[in-house]
């Protein structure tokens, strides 16, 4: 079982997530989740999944 807080956060558009990188910068959560239309990218605590891979998340990032 992992102790790390994960945030998951639904876009519709290219804005940012800004409610969960506000609590990734206030130290409360350890990772970002971003599902979005996108092809997906790591920008290190911050991961964005494309939409239609969203039931494939599985919460081990850092692990």
């Amino acid at each position: 079982m992992s102790d790390r807080s994960y945030g998951l956060e639904v876009k519709a558009g290219k804005n940012a997530a800004r409610t969960a990188n506000e609590l990734l910068e206030a130290g409360k959560l350890d990772y970002i989740y971003n599902l979005k239309d996108t092809y997906g990218a790591r920008d290190g605590k911050k991961l964005a999944v494309p939409n239609y891979l969203a039931g494939r998340i599985s919460f081990s990032l850092g692990a």
